[in-house]
């Protein structure tokens, strides 16, 4: 089987897991430091292609979701970030807030067009730049990363420009415990 054709299929399958599995369960609070050592990983990935990698360390919160859901979840932004640069680099900043999580990666790649930014989360869409590049991507990505995002309750937007690369920020919901401030329910 061509290795494009192969490619498809395993990232169809992937998005089809995802979507099944957040279809049939749902968010439990998860350790979001746990992550770290997944962003290191990616440093050191893009250190290898010559990139700079910038990461704050997350931090000793929990979250909602799913310990593979996450851990997919970065790897679909993180490696998005790194695929797409060719030069310059890669920042993960982190800020905290009451009720989330902000995880915002910026990175100095390829970038897109205006009219292709509120695209980027769609099923098999890619920029025009990053089809030219790199032919062999399917744009199942970002969607992957939207559908987990959402299932946990959270918010994924993606800001940039045909020149600056992109910035993909991640906001997710914290656990609410009992008696605390953010507990609605007085």
């Amino acid at each position: 089987m061509h290795p494009a054709i192969l490619n498809l299929a395993e990232r169809v399958a992937l998005f089809s897991s995802v979507k099944a599995l957040t279809s049939t369960t749902e968010p439990v609070p998860v350790g979001l430091s746990t992550f770290n050592e997944t962003v290191r990983r990616f440093g050191s990935l893009a250190v290898q292609k010559g990139l700079t990698f910038e990461a704050a360390d997350l931090p000793a919160v929990r979250v909602l979701g799913d310990t593979k859901l996450l851990q997919l979840l970065l790897e679909e932004v993180l490696g998005n970030s790194l695929h797409y640069t060719r030069a310059g680099g890669v920042v993960v900043e982190v800020a905290d807030a009451p009720d989330f999580v902000e995880v915002s990666v910026r990175d100095t790649g390829v970038g897109v067009t205006a009219g292709e930014i509120e695209h980027l989360c769609d099923e098999f869409f890619r920029g025009v730049q990053a089809k030219q590049l790199y032919p062999q991507g399917t744009g199942l990505g970002l969607t992957i990363a939207r559908e987990i995002v959402q299932w946990c309750g959270g918010s994924i937007r993606v800001e940039g420009c045909a020149c600056q690369g992109l910035r993909v920020q991640i906001n997710l919901r914290k656990e609410v415990r009992s008696g605390s401030n953010t507990d609605r329910g007085g």
